[in-house]
């Protein structure tokens, strides 16, 4: 059975192997949660990555197949939305695979950052009108989000 570090405790000034939090000196303590490796556990991941991989590739699909303007992996992720929603999928399935690559998460904008340095000749000639896109982009999620947060709480 491995051991992987899944917290730091937090900590607001280091001081020799202590942490000094709220004006006493405490040791550092580093959880641990132990990561059984069944076979199992390896099945049921496999699956959920499985899963999730092609809900992703059937979006993408559909996407072609339909002519429709909105990117295959959001339609795969409604997809995934609806089979868990009507529990036709169990949550159970798909979880450690979604908490891997969650966990993960940064090492999917490797990719994107290459892109950017491969591009760049491209990217420097466009990048007022990237950030201006970015900038808009933000602010009008920004405006769309709260408003509806807004309307959700006068509702209740």
């Amino acid at each position: 059975m491995g051991r992987v570090i899944v917290r730091i405790g937090s900590m607001s000034k280091m001081n020799g192997g202590m942490s000094q939090t709220h004006g006493r000196l405490e040791p550092l303590r580093v959880r641990l949660a132990r990561m059984p490796i069944t076979p199992r556990g390896t099945f049921t991941f496999l699956v959920g990555l499985t899963l999730l991989v092609a809900l992703g590739a059937f979006g993408d699909w559909l996407v072609r197949v339909t002519g429709a303007t909105v990117p295959g992996s959001v339609v795969g992720m409604l997809l995934l939305t609806a089979l868990i929603e009507t529990r036709l999928l169990p949550v159970a399935v798909v979880r450690p695979a979604a908490d891997f690559l969650v966990r993960h998460l940064a090492l999917l904008y490797v990719p994107a950052g290459v892109a950017l340095l491969v591009y760049w000749g491209a990217v420097r000639t466009e990048l007022l009108a990237i950030a201006l896109a970015a900038l808009a982009s933000l602010v009008a999620v920004l405006l769309i989000v709260g408003g509806v947060v807004q309307r959700l709480e006068r509702a209740e």
